[in-house]
């Protein structure tokens, strides 16, 4: 009888260690991300040469960043803290560095708005980088976009996981997407994924950056994605 209930304990043992790993591997960790960009977009804006093709995800315990960056030269980045729920963007250029913060359900920019977005959600499913991916088919009420699909996972924990970009409504992690950024045309899909362990440090404000307000950041990278293009 004692034998049974310790080989019961261990089984119950073992199946507890899993789970916890199983949850740890959802609950933190980073995503690589592909960027494509328009090409005929790319002829009339000669910044666009100059924006990353990389996007880089992390997220632990229901926080997040998704951040851009080139070489030293540029950075974007959108921290969503869960602990002091906030909502954090920042913006490097050379030696210029802004950060602005809002709480969350407050308003705040990052990618372009989509007006008359349709999303209709399907029952369609794929797996993308070992994750499950549920397919939403977009389209435009005005055709002022052509249709496409976007793929998500619920599989991570993230908390508020579209705060900065049109697909708020959608409660998961895009893994292949569109958005628009002060008009440039991005396509970004899922190309890596590392359960591993994310330091808090990533959803914190690095020093240097100077703090502004979301309408003064607004302004800054619009007129440095816009203007240098022409």
């Amino acid at each position: 009888m004692k034998k049974q209930i310790i080989i019961k304990y261990f089984i119950l043992l073992a199946l507890v260690q899993f789970t916890g790993c199983m949850s740890s591997g959802e609950d933190e960790g980073v995503l690589k991300y592909q960027i494509e960009y328009d090409e005929e977009e790319k002829k009339n804006n000669s910044v666009i040469s100059l924006l990353p093709n990389t996007m880089s995800y992390y997220f632990k315990d229901g926080s997040s960043k998704s951040m851009m960056s080139f070489i030293g030269f540029f950075l974007a980045a959108y921290i969503s803290n869960s602990e002091t729920k906030e909502n954090t963007i920042l913006f490097k250029l050379m030696n210029e560095k802004y950060y602005c913060s809002t709480k969350h359900g407050e308003p705040t920019i990052g990618f372009d708005e989509f007006p008359n977005m349709v999303l209709e959600e399907t029952k369609e499913t794929k797996e993308i980088m070992g994750l499950k991916a549920k397919k939403v088919h977009v389209t435009f009420k005005d055709n002022s976009l052509a249709p496409f699909d976007l793929f998500y996972t619920t599989d991570l924990n993230v908390e508020n996981p579209n705060w900065n970009n049109p697909y708020r409504d959608i409660k998961g992690v895009p893994l292949d997407f569109r958005v628009k950024l002060m008009g440039i045309s991005m396509h970004i899909t899922l190309r890596e994924v590392k359960f591993e362990e994310v330091k808090f440090e990533e959803f914190s404000i690095p020093e240097g950056y100077n703090k502004t307000t979301p309408e003064e950041l607004y302004k800054t990278i619009k007129g440095i994605l816009q203007n240098s293009g022409k």
